[in-house]
């Protein structure tokens, strides 16, 4: 799991964070980590609302939660609870495992669902 820094100083002073999974099919691991990439998009208020409920602070007119999120929108974390984002817990069990030395190979959560890559 590795993280990408965004940043563009005219439009947003701070930073804007990107999360990707490289994966290594063919390779042995002692641990499967798997990311938490859909819960990410459940609690993520972009556009005013998440798949639990709804922010008017984030947007007018937009009552009532999403019934459906796409992967293909930003993913706001400073409005939301750490413990609910990759930093929150995730990263720390990454460090964790790479810093004692696991062999450790990762997996979204689409992945996951998807089944096994074709060999």
């Amino acid at each position: 799991v590795r993280r990408g820094r965004l940043r563009n100083a005219l439009r947003e002073p701070r930073a804007s964070h990107v999360y990707f999974v490289v994966r290594d099919d063919a390779a042995a691991a002692d641990v499967l980590f798997q990311t938490s990439d859909t819960t990410w998009q459940a609690y993520n208020p972009y556009g005013g609302a998440n798949t639990y409920l709804a922010y008017p602070q984030f947007g007018e007119g937009r009552p009532g939660r999403l019934y459906l999120a796409s992967l293909n929108r930003p993913l706001l974390t400073r409005a939301i609870r750490p413990i609910n984002a990759f930093l929150g817990a995730e990263y720390p069990m990454v460090r964790f495992l790479e810093r004692s030395g696991y062999s450790v190979s990762y997996v979204t959560g689409l992945d996951v669902a998807r089944g096994p890559p074709a060999r």
